[in-house]
């Protein structure tokens, strides 16, 4: 995230998160709406390899889909 944001500026949003595997290799996306789960954050500079590889709060729908080359498609509603 870059910019400057109030406690309740992300409130509405939904929280997507991509973690990657160390043990295996296997993606996952985490989706969290409405606050139903905690969001743990990584630490600047701290590698956690079980943490999230990156994340986007949106308000928009996002479809997402594997391309027949294994790269991630993401489409937004």
């Amino acid at each position: 995230m870059a910019g400057l944001y109030d406690g309740t500026d992300l409130a509405d949003k939904t929280f997507i998160g991509f973690k990657v595997s160390p043990v295996d290799g296997k993606a996952t996306v985490e989706i969290i709406r409405n606050g139903e789960a905690v969001i743990m954050l990584p630490q600047d500079n701290v590698s956690e390899p079980y943490g999230y590889r990156t994340y986007v709060w949106t308000r928009d729908t996002l479809i997402f889909a594997a391309t027949s080359s294994g790269h991630l498609q993401v489409t937004f509603v």
